[in-house]
């Protein structure tokens, strides 16, 4: 491995963007340029990352109704969620890591390394994994730090069942997880982890569903025609799951019928039948023709435009306080099935909400409700926040007690990028890592443990 460089000439900041200037360069100026601003981009990156976790600590993101500073992050600067919530560990751990925080300010660290680090390092041994990471590149310093949080987490096990051995009772068992998301591709990823212990059982039901599912005909492969001399392939894991699943609202649907009427917006398609797109009880969007060859467990219901003695027909005014289950339905197809409260996104929990409460006089009329979820609607009674709802375009305006506008779509406040390196302090070979030679993960997660011990 190579030593680490020292920082050249400062490049100047203002530099031509034009289409006829950039085809000038050469690739070795392009070259420098991409790795100057990068550096320089990390350097910006570590100041936000400063800022919030002051911000953080002061609790600056509250008193507008946000449940976090990730979604106060994700409301007013546009970041996914996820994306907000990692940016505020980060910040958190950049508090207690003041080398590591030095070099991500002075642009010699990404903030792909930064965040790798940050879940590995402490204050006694980040110089450790600081040396490491300029002698890494970027997909090796993931695979180092996965690897020893791996061997922490193994080595966390055994102690805990040596001191549960010690005490005499066995340790608890660990929890199962379920994550889902949609890949690139649009497909629904669904990632289960659980205990070995309890892989047996869950085997032998998808087992006995793939074998169901091969005697019924149910798999897609399955259904060839009879004059293909090719036998039909074995349905798969995915067909079994999917058996379960139906088979599943098929004896609740039997055994509690009125929990699946309450529930059953969860189980309803929207499609418009004007562009024909459909509309997922999560939000995701289906092009039009994709569900003609899927069955569902209950009809789709279409979405179109509907006259005003459509709108008001499940109207209940001061006769009833809560929404009957047809207001309820009509209000999740208009408003979603989400919070409607600026900068939320959740989805369950819903509860339809009076805009003028009802204690106030307000109707259980669609033009006085909106869903919120179960966080905001308390915050909304106990902060006193005003909603205003227009009924006839479903608008909502938010505003704190004291009279605060709480926008929907906050404006970014972009600011001039010669803020970010007013000096040039950062050059073309200030970020880059000097690492050349092949990762061997299992000799470099032995010895980082060691010296970080």
């Amino acid at each position: 491995m190579r030593p680490v460089s020292t920082l050249p000439v400062p490049v100047p900041l203002e530099e031509p963007t034009d289409a006829e200037a950039l085809s000038a360069l050469s690739k070795d100026q392009l070259a420098d340029r991409l790795t100057t601003w990068a550096g320089r981009i990390a350097a910006g990156e570590a100041r936000l990352l400063l800022y919030l976790g002051e911000f953080d600590e002061r609790n600056g993101w509250s008193g507008v109704g946000m449940l976090s500073c990730a979604q106060w992050l994700s409301w007013k600067l546009g970041m996914g969620l996820k994306a907000a919530g990692e940016r505020v560990r980060i910040a958190k751990a950049l508090r207690t890591l003041p080398r590591i925080r030095a070099a991500f300010t002075a642009g010699r660290l990404s903030y792909s390394q930064v965040r790798a680090l940050t879940r590995i390092s402490t204050a006694d041994n980040e110089h450790i994994f600081l040396d490491t990471a300029r002698h890494a590149s970027g997909g090796q310093l993931e695979r180092l730090v996965g690897g020893i949080r791996r061997a922490q987490a193994i080595q966390d096990r055994a102690e805990a069942k040596k001191a549960a051995a010690a005490a005499g009772s066995p340790p608890p068992p660990p929890a199962a997880l379920a994550r889902t998301r949609y890949d690139a591709d649009g497909n629904f990823v669904l990632t289960l982890t659980c205990p070995a212990e309890q892989a047996t059982a869950l085997l032998a039901a998808l087992d006995a569903a793939r074998s169901d599912v091969d005697s019924s005909g149910e798999s897609s492969d399955a259904q060839s025609s009879a004059e293909d001399a090719t036998p039909p392939a074995r349905a798969s894991l995915a067909d079994a799951v999917l058996r379960l699943a139906h088979r599943y609202l098929d004896v609740r649907a039997h055994d509690h019928p009125a929990k699946v009427r309450r529930d059953r917006a969860k189980l309803t398609v929207n499609i418009d039948p004007l562009s024909g797109w459909a509309r997922l009880p999560d939000g995701e969007l289906l092009p039009p023709g994709t569900l003609d060859a899927v069955s569902l467990p209950r009809p789709r219901q279409p979405l179109r435009p509907l006259g005003p003695d459509e709108l008001t027909r499940h109207d209940s005014g001061r006769g009833r306080r809560e929404a009957t289950q047809a207001l309820r339905d009509l209000l999740g197809t208009l408003d979603g099935e989400h919070c409607r409260y600026p900068g939320c996104q959740r989805r369950r929990k819903l509860h339809a909400h009076h805009v003028i409460w009802w204690s106030n006089g307000g109707p259980t009329d669609l033009a006085n409700l909106v869903l919120l979820c179960s966080r905001h609607h308390t915050l909304v009674h106990r902060d006193g926040i005003q909603l205003v709802l227009h009924p006839h375009t479903r608008a909502l305006q938010v505003a704190t007690q004291d009279g605060t506008a709480v926008p929907h779509r906050p404006p970014l406040p972009w600011r001039p990028a010669a803020e970010i390196d007013p000096l040039g302090t950062i050059g073309a070979k200030t970020l880059p890592p000097e690492a050349t030679d092949r990762l061997n993960l299992h000799y470099a997660v032995s010895v980082l443990l060691q010296w970080a011990a």
